[in-house]
């Protein structure tokens, strides 16, 4: 019998991804302190959008990587790359633990909550991925921020 596997990744994408209603996805900025977030602001072709991926597989990481692109493609017009940031159950917090537990296998949620930031800033890019990561894992293991 194959082992279970409970990844989360750490998306990217170039836009503000949509539901399956059309209904864009959270957005919270991390901005550095002489920006505004404007309607400017969010024109910006820089601005590039940080996401949790939670994926409940048996496949091994290789291919559960192609599974979530493939998900993705299925979803949205918008690029993604991907980091693989755990597949340690006590890594992540309990809520996203729960979610993962509750779901069929071969299930990948896409968090609808997104972090944009201007990719050309490393401040905005760090301070990005360090409030989405700590949403999704526990303080403990936050090391990759």
């Amino acid at each position: 019998m194959k082992n279970t596997f409970y990844n989360l990744y750490l998306g990217e994408t170039n836009g503000i991804p949509k539901d399956e209603n059309g209904k864009e996805f959270e957005v919270v900025y991390c901005v550095e302190n002489n920006k505004e977030v404007s309607a400017e602001l969010r024109k910006n072709p820089n601005l590039r959008y940080f996401l949790i991926v939670l994926q409940k597989t048996k496949t091994d990481l290789k291919n559960g990587i192609w599974n979530v692109k493939s998900e993705w493609r299925n979803f949205s017009d918008l690029t993604l790359k991907l980091e693989h940031i755990t597949n340690y159950r006590s890594k992540m917090k309990k809520k996203f633990r729960e979610l993962l537990n509750e779901c069929e296998n071969e299930t990948v949620i896409f968090k609808s909550q997104v972090v944009g930031f201007d990719e050309k800033s490393v401040t905005e890019s760090k301070e990005a991925r360090k409030l989405i990561l700590g949403v999704a894992t526990k303080s403990k293991w936050n090391f990759w921020n």
